[in-house]
């Protein structure tokens, strides 16, 4: 659209509604162009169109590009939405992959493979397969894209798709080579046998990739790099050789000498300088060539303009290059900070953890990390972060001056001014020769401020501050309680306390004295200011029982009635343990348990928790783990030789290469005559250019007869019938070598006319013809029995698809694919690879519903993180049987967890549902009817099955979310017989998500979850069975990782819980020697599950 046709945007009334459809059924193209428009405009302002799309579908065909490009667009849009309605122009779709428009071809494709129906699975490999081949690199792209929505369509189409992504990541076009490795990362992203052929190609025209496709091969080539180059750490650390005397050898760099310079000259010129910097300066380490070359190519990326490029170069040099060239990213990060809020923030998020271990790349850019005005929260806060990461001795005094202008501006927000407090205490932790001077400016803080929040974070970081060096610090501690009464704030004043009782030896004649004035305020205190004043009692009471036990029991008279029952439960304990004779032992070991000192607490970047993300990816912007996450991998201590990264080269291009090098040696000595023969120029200047040409045309009229019997070839095979046609494609074979023998006679003739002088330049060329001859009869020999396997392959095939209508007259549901002209289907199959032509067309529908002559096993489960399946064998997970055909009008129903992550929510279990047809008559329109669900619970419908032939069995999925109880999903299952209800009823091992933990946080996290939390169940000795068939017993019943354990016959597994908003672990324990413990916060979750194991395990 353009700016004319602005009023389609305007608020259209009901009248113009109702003339979209009759604009849309008339013959004008001016009036079906006038009825897309207005379609498209309302689809742009978000009103729904999809009530017109039967109108949109009959114009499919219509001959206007304008029209049919609109159509196409809508179409894209609803296709998703309207899949079934979409499967009655599919033939037009095929047909129209053949238009000599590329838009047109792009379109239908992008249509084609938007249609969500795994009945068509196949045609939709076959049609990627015909765009591939496309010549237009417009059509390949879109190609690219169509194989990864293929791939999420049905998975088990990933054996075609990978060859189609060979093909595609072997194009030399830039247009397709991001989309190609985008579907490389989608469909096969660890088969980097796919890449080692085309590394070095596509490093070479990274630079000239759109901006998307560079970074998809930035992220593509930082994994590689990654898994086949060495760590350019080692290859800095590793020794350097010496000589025998023991001296260390020195390896001269190169020099690039002048273009005009002699060699003697310029090196004695040079030696002494060359040495002299040699000396001084570190030597880089000797990377892969290919390594370098990757390194070199990239780095002009850094002045792009678009942020995300520049950070995917970033990421890669920050895990590939040698930690000298790392530098070099510093300056482009900065620059691309000044960007909108959005790009801001995740250049910051990234610059954050870079500076954690490469500080030294942003030397010199402190300033441009102040915060501005116009800066949100968000980038504030990290910008915070990155300056006090960037403190150092040359900056410290300008940095904190910074700081103290944030303090002082009151019109900032109070979560700014929080952060600036906690910057100014990570830099007094790390540099302790600020130490001291963070700790005077907080302190006069705390004495003049009247904000009690920046009065409150002061406190908290100052005590942090102390605990670092209590005795260095008492002056500080009495300052403090000097301030006791000025301070309001509840976690200041419980700071306070707590230092008094952390330190009440250094300060033995403070510590009574401030008990004795806090007991009179303690009705009036927060519950967490109560707490640190009964801890502080309970301490002077140990150390000093004489004086200061009145005043304990005081507060423990005043606790027993507290309204708050932590405070009456740790009352109750002290009194239990201290002043009675009941726990005699806890009473030896009071003093441990009341006075152990705290670990002084460690200071560290709020970024640290998403150190462990990769740089440049989504789970590092969220810090935690996200669907799709590719790990950065390790690098290998060995890698493969350089050569497994060498171009494949066919042998017609090996052929190529030999005879154009022939020519150009044997140009190149004709050249060298004449600049020596000054007697012949003019003639043999003229024999030359003759000879030049009929060798020119020679090899294009031998290309053009190969093709042309090539081409003859394949219609003498497509038809059988036509005897004409195999005479003529026969005589021009016969003809080749004939034409190719007069072209190269008369070639050699002119040659030797210009060659006389030289006799063993004739007799070489007369050799050259003779081979040439007989290669020339060499391919036509090949050709014709070419031609001739074609032919039987064509008679055969004709054969099978005879055979084939037959059987798809017969079924009613192959027929739904030939809708339309069976002369599309038949193109579209022919154009595929023979191999699959041949084989009949399998129909299968997992996700979405459909028709399903056959039935499809649906894998059990995807290897992600959130899935502990890949453990185990798919066939192995335990299949339940909801409906029987008994009860179910000969329709029986089972399901199976396939514990796949859902899209409807992290909370929702995948179920798939096996349906099958006992009976011997189709049944139609199978569905989900209503649903009876309890509060809390989600159920989402499978797409209705239209037809379910007989004997026949069909794989959909539903999800179901049990609000982490275990509770019935009941629901009806309706088909043209009737209506049968079902309960679909969970195990509570799969209402848990495996969680990925090790050994030593299995233990904290188990410290943890005791009492209540707990559950432990006697078992008989297990130790008969091996460690396999212990795991592979509670994997099946429980959706958990394992955890390594270093302790003989005990097996750890770990699990989080489905239902709630917070995710509470669930840990289980398996001893071979009798015993099952379980654990958990849900305390009814883990009993069940342990119970269940139980029996399992005594079966």
């Amino acid at each position: 659209m353009s700016l004319s046709d602005a009023h389609y945007f305007e608020e259209m009334g009901v009248k113009k509604y109702e003339e979209i459809r009759r604009l849309l059924d008339s013959r004008e193209k001016k009036d079906k162009l006038e009825g897309m428009k207005r379609l498209m405009a309302m689809i742009s302002i978000g009103r729904d169109a999809s009530n017109y799309y039967p109108d949109v579908v009959k114009n499919v065909v219509s001959d206007s590009f304008e029209v049919k490009k609109l159509v196409y667009q809508f179409l894209i849009h609803y296709a998703e939405l309207k899949s079934n309605e979409a499967l009655l122009t599919i033939n037009t779709f095929q047909k129209d992959l053949s238009d000599t428009n590329q838009l047109i071809r792009s379109s239908a494709l992008r249509v084609m493979t938007s249609i969500r129906v795994a009945l068509i699975a196949q045609l939709q490999v076959m049609a990627i397969k015909q765009c591939v081949r496309d010549s237009s690199a417009y059509v390949r792209k879109a190609a690219a894209h169509a194989v990864a929505k293929v791939f999420s369509l049905d998975p088990e189409q990933g054996g075609a798709l990978k060859e189609l992504i060979q093909g595609l990541l072997q194009d030399n076009s830039t247009m397709v080579l991001g989309s190609a490795v985008a579907a490389f990362n989608e469909v096969c992203p660890d088969d980097w046998e796919l890449i080692h052929p085309n590394f070095r190609k596509m490093v070479r025209l990274c630079a000239d990739t759109d901006e998307w496709g560079q970074i998809m091969l930035l992220n593509m080539f930082t994994r590689y790099g990654r898994k086949f180059f060495l760590d350019p750490a080692t290859l800095e650390k590793e020794p350097k050789e010496t000589n025998d005397d023991g001296e260390k050898k020195k390896k001269k760099k190169k020099k690039k000498k002048a273009f005009y310079s002699d060699d003697e000259s310029s090196n004695s010129s040079s030696s002494s300088e060359s040495e002299s910097s040699s000396e001084d300066e570190d030597e880089e380490p000797e990377l892969d060539p290919d390594h370098a070359m990757l390194l070199s190519s990239t780095l002009p990326l850094l002045r792009s303009r678009n942020a995300g490029v520049v950070m995917s170069v970033a990421t890669l040099f920050h895990y590939l290059a040698p930690r000298a060239q790392v530098v070099k990213v510093g300056k482009s990060l900065v620059r691309v900070l000044k960007n909108n809020r959005e790009t801001q923030y995740l250049v910051l998020k990234n610059i954050a953890t870079l500076v954690l271990s490469r500080p030294e790349m942003f030397d010199g850019t402190a300033k441009e990390f102040f915060l501005r005005a116009h800066d949100s929260t968000a980038s504030a806060l990290l910008k915070l972060e990155v300056l006090s990461q960037l403190v150092n001795e040359s900056n410290s005094q300008l940095i904190m001056r910074e700081f103290n202008a944030y303090i002082k501006d009151t019109s900032r927000d109070a979560v700014l001014i929080a952060a600036t407090i906690q910057a100014i205490g990570r830099v007094a932790a790390w540099h302790t020769s600020l130490t001291d001077t963070c700790l005077r400016g907080l302190m006069t803080l705390i004495a003049n401020s009247k904000n009690e929040q920046m009065v409150a974070e002061s406190v908290v970081v100052v005590r942090a501050l102390v605990q670092q060096a209590p005795e260095q610090r008492i002056r500080i501690i009495k300052q403090l309680i000097k301030r006791l009464e000025n301070i309001k704030a509840a976690p200041a004043r419980a700071s306070v306390i707590w230092m008094v009782g952390a330190y009440h030896h250094l300060i033995p004649k403070v510590a009574p004295d401030v008990l004795r004035e806090l007991l009179k305020v303690f009705k009036t205190e927060s519950t967490q200011v109560k707490l640190q004043i009964l801890n502080l009692s309970c301490r002077l009471f140990l150390t000093e029982p004489e004086t200061c036990k009145t005043m304990f029991v005081y507060v423990l008279d005043m606790s027993r009635y507290d309204t708050d029952f932590d405070i009456r439960d740790r009352a109750r304990m002290m009194r239990t343990i201290l002043l009675t004779e009941k726990c005699e032992k806890l009473k030896e070991k009071a003093s441990n348990i009341f006075l152990g000192e705290r670990k002084a607490p460690e200071f560290y970047a709020p970024s640290r928790d998403s150190e462990s993300f990769g740089l440049n990816s989504l789970s590092h912007a969220v810090s935690h783990h996200v669907a799709g996450y590719m790990e950065i991998p390790d690098f290998p201590e060995e890698v493969p030789d350089s050569s497994i990264r060498d171009p494949i080269i066919s042998s017609s291009e090996r052929s190529d290469n030999k005879t154009s090098s022939k020519k150009d040696e044997k140009r190149m000595k004709r050249e060298v005559n004449d600049f020596y023969n000054s007697d012949s120029s003019g003639s043999d200047d003229s024999s030359e250019s003759n000879s030049d040409k009929d060798s020119s045309d020679s090899d294009s009229d031998s290309s053009s007869s190969s093709s042309s019997s090539s081409d003859s070839s394949e219609g003498s095979s497509s038809d059988s019938d036509d005897s004409a046609d195999k005479k003529k494609a026969s005589q021009k074979k016969k003809k080749v070598p004939s034409k190719k023998a007069k072209r190269s006679e008369s070639s050699s003739d002119t040659d030797s006319d210009s060659d006389d002088s030289d006799d063993s330049d004739s007799d070489s060329s007369t050799e050259r013809r003779k081979k040439k001859e007989e290669e020339a009869k060499k391919k036509a020999k090949a050709a014709e029995q070419k031609a001739a396997a074609t032919k039987k392959d064509s008679a055969a095939a004709k054969g099978k698809s005879k055979g084939g209508d037959k059987a798809k007259a017969q079924d009613p549901v192959a027929s739904l694919i030939d809708l339309g002209d069976q002369q599309g289907v038949s193109s579209l199959l022919d154009t595929s690879a023979p191999s699959s032509s041949t084989k009949p067309l399998t129909l299968q529908v997992e996700t979405s519903g459909g028709i399903s002559p056959q039935g499809s096993k649906q894998a059990a489960a995807t290897p992600t993180g959130k899935t502990a399946a890949s453990l185990l064998d798919k066939d192995k997970l335990l299949v339940h049987n909801l409906l029987h055909f008994a009860n179910g009008g000969g329709l029986n129903v089972e399901y199976c967890f396939t514990r796949e992550e859902s899209m409807y929510g992290v909370g929702m279990n995948t179920v798939k549902l096996s349906l099958h047809n006992t009976t011997n008559v189709m049944m139609q329109n199978v569905r989900i009817g209503e649903k009876r669900l309890e509060t809390g619970m989600e159920l989402e419908p499978f797409s209705d099955v239209a037809l379910l032939p007989a004997s026949s069995t069909n794989s959909v999925k539903i999800h179901i979310n049990f609000g982490g109880k275990m509770r019935s999903a009941k629901f009806d299952l309706v088909t043209d017989k009737g209506t049968y209800p079902v309960a679909l009823t969970p195990s509570a091992g799969e209402l848990v998500n495996p969680l990925l933990l090790s050994e030593s946080e299995f233990d904290e996290l188990a410290k943890g979850l005791r009492g209540m939390h707990e559950c432990k169940l006697a078992l008989p000795p297990i130790d008969d069975k091996s460690a396999e068939e212990i795991r592979e017993k509670v994997l099946l019943l429980c959706n958990m990782y394992p955890v390594e354990s270093q302790a003989d016959g005990v097996y750890k597994f770990a699990g989080k819980d489905l239902g709630g908003e917070s995710k509470n672990a669930v840990l289980l324990v398996v001893d071979v020697q009798g015993s099952l413990i379980g654990k958990s916060e849900s305390t009814l979750l883990g009993r069940q599950i342990v119970k269940e194991l139980k029996d399992a395990f005594l079966k």
